[in-house]
This record gives structure tokens, C-alpha cells and sequence, in this order.
């Protein structure tokens, strides 16, 4: 296939927007599950399919990479920046997964903590959608980077204090061992929140 020789930015600035907002989409899920609102069985299905429109637009962004000569910046930051939104896709979709899968589901009421890391989850998804329709002008994102590295530092806080109140003695070690992987999951999303961050700071560099 010939390379095109016309910059595509318009569908590459469009694929992370696309990617941001179905990120908003799964940590709304992950919020309805550990509010209550939502089971563990239903929130894993609807993040299955949020996995799979993720992963779809991803595999896209790289064939029009591939297809591509000239690309509105470094086509390694470029593929980077669209697997580091993946992986924040892959950590929600392993944290409600295992809550379902491991039974977390009939934990009556779940760890303050863990609707502590789904609301940062969620303030991550929204500030990443909004700089990602910003990518383009690469104007007024440092904000967003400083934001994201705060969320970083409470999530650590909080996922802290979870695991000094399951290991207090209160709780079987089953529960100790399913809510905490639950929990890393959660934070590892975070983690991935921050990278993506990161990522758009280290483009602002170099296109500067």
C-alpha cells in the first residue's frame, strides 16, 4: 500500500479523543459498581465491550500509522501515546473482572477505599479527554500533567490505607487477597493515567 504524503491529522487527533471518551465511559462503570449501583457481573460485561471498541480504535490508529508519511508529530509518540490510553482501558476492565470473577461481588459493601479510586479514576478520565482535544494545539496542558500527578499521589494515599485496613485483622485472608487485587488493578489504572500524561508532556517538549 503507498504511503499517503498528506498529513492525516484531523483522524489521528480524532482517534485519541475517541479513545479519552471511552475511557470517561468505563471509569463511569467502575464508579456505578462500587457505588453499588451496578453488579460486578454487569459493569465486567459493559467494560468487555469498552475493551473491545478500545482495542478497535487502537489497531485503527496504527493502520492509518502504517499507511502514513507524514504525521502531525513523532509517529513513535504517536503509537505510544495510543497504547498508553490502551492500557488504562486494560487495567478497569481487570479490576471489575476480577471483582466478578473472584466474588468480590458478594462483599456486602466494599472498602470506602475502593470508590475513593474509582472517583480519581474518573476526575483522570475527564481532565485526559480534555487535553486530548486540546493535543492538537498543544496550548494550556500543563495544567492537565500537574492535575494527573496529584490524582497520582491521593490514589497512593488512599490505596495505602486500604491495604493497612485489610491487613488489620478484620477480615479473612480470602477477602484480603480479592479486594486487594482489586485494588492494585485500580491503581495500576491510575499509574496508567499519569504515563498517558506524561506522554503528552514529553510531545509538548519535543514540539516546542
Amino acid at each position: 500500500m503507498a504511503k499517503n504524503l498528506k498529513p492525516v491529522k484531523k483522524s489521528i487527533y480524532a482517534s485519541f479523543v475517541l479513545a479519552a471518551d471511552n475511557l470517561v465511559q468505563s471509569t463511569d462503570v467502575v464508579s456505578e459498581w462500587a457505588k453499588g449501583d451496578l453488579s460486578a457481573k454487569k459493569a465486567a460485561e459493559r467494560l468487555v465491550k469498552q475493551a473491545e471498541i478500545g482495542d478497535v480504535g487502537h489497531v485503527a490508529l496504527v493502520k492509518v500509522l502504517n499507511a502514513t508519511f507524514v504525521t502531525p508529530f513523532d509517529r513513535s509518540d504517536i503509537y505510544a501515546l495510543s497504547s498508553r490510553l490502551d492500557a488504562v482501558m486494560d487495567h478497569l476492565e481487570a479490576a471489575v473482572g476480577l471483582a466478578d470473577a473472584t466474588g468480590v461481588k458478594s462483599v456486602d459493601a466494599l472498602p470506602e477505599q475502593i470508590l475513593g479510586l474509582a472517583r480519581i479514576l474518573s476526575s483522570c478520565a475527564s481532565l485526559t479527554v480534555e487535553a486530548m482535544g486540546a493535543l492538537k494545539s498543544l496550548k494550556g496542558l500543563e495544567p492537565y500533567w500537574v492535575a494527573i500527578s496529584k490524582l497520582e499521589d491521593e490514589a497512593d494515599l488512599v490505596h495505602r490505607s486500604l491495604l493497612a485496613s485489610l491487613f488489620n485483622g478484620d477480615h479473612d485472608v480470602l477477602t484480603v487477597l480479592k479486594l486487594k487485587a482489586v485494588a492494585d488493578e485500580l491503581e495500576a489504572a491510575v499509574n496508567c493515567f499519569e504515563s498517558v500524561a506524561n506522554m503528552v508532556e514529553t510531545v509538548l517538549i519535543k514540539e516546542s
